[in-house]
């Protein structure tokens, strides 16, 4: 986890079931369902999402659940 400017956090993470451009459009717009998810970029080649949330609104863990409920379990990259 890489601490940013303005008290955000940036991780990336492996995501299991990732296998199509489906998903990733899916994955990039969780943001929009997520208060303090800032920004989510999905790399289909590696099944990978970098992250970028605030801590104070969203705890990572929150995320993650939030992933795994849609299907793709959350793993540290």
């Amino acid at each position: 986890m890489i601490a940013l400017a303005g008290g955000l956090s940036q991780v990336t993470l492996y995501l299991e079931g990732v296998q199509c451009a489906a998903c990733i459009w899916l994955l990039e717009r969780i943001d929009t369902l997520t208060p303090g998810l800032i920004e989510v970029k999905a790399d289909l080649v590696r099944s990978r999402v970098t992250l970028i949330w605030d801590p104070s609104q969203v705890s990572l863990s929150q995320i993650a659940r939030r992933f795994a409920t849609l299907g793709y379990q959350p793993h540290p990259a």
